[in-house]
């Protein structure tokens, strides 16, 4: 899935959620002339309030709702903290974007420079040209990741080499060639 995918999958959940009813949602249970051991979820925790329930997972008299496995109370408990559970999910999704932002944003492809010699490399073509004037090849081009680019070399590495796009976290964020997700 991508990631114009996800956020419209998650704009449609959030706009459904959104229409339902307003919770908090009980687990009710009916036992009376109109119907035996009904089991409901309602906007209220009252068990005459019959014109509020959201949905039933047992009507068992006049057998009208029921499920094959018996699960009407697990069905009903997952119904009623469904609005709670959802915004819970949503919320964390949000910060996991929040970050997973952040982390794109820092692990970014930079251009870099090289003269013949591979050892050293530059911020512009002109700067690797003029010293590769000396041997008349011109400069190669190459890319790092600007943050795991600029942490190896404050650890005083002389070449890139665990830094070069896409780093092992911009290929697991999705970004660049070799990507695992997005």
């Amino acid at each position: 899935m991508t990631s114009s995918e996800h956020t419209g999958r998650e704009a449609e959940i959030r706009a459904r959620w959104n229409a339902t009813t307003p919770g908090p949602w009980h687990v009710t249970v009916f036992d009376d002339v109109h119907a035996m051991n009904l089991v409901a979820v309602a906007t209220v925790a009252d068990t005459d309030a019959s014109s509020e329930i959201i949905a039933a997972t047992l009507v068992q008299a006049p057998r009208y709702v029921d499920v094959a496995d018996g699960r009407w109370d697990e069905n009903a408990e997952a119904i009623a903290n469904a609005p709670s559970d959802i915004a819970y999910l949503l919320g964390q999704n949000a910060l996991l974007e929040g970050q997973l932002a952040m982390a794109r944003e820092i692990h970014k492809p930079e251009t870099r420079y090289t003269p013949d010699d591979g050892e050293t490399s530059y911020d512009t073509y002109a700067d690797a040209a003029e010293i590769s004037k000396i041997t008349d090849i011109a400069p190669t081009q190459f890319e790092v990741c600007e943050h795991c680019g600029s942490i190896e070399m404050d650890a005083g590495a002389t070449e890139y080499r665990d830094s070069l796009w896409p780093c092992d976290t911009a290929r697991a964020l999705g970004l660049g060639e070799g990507a695992t997700g997005e």
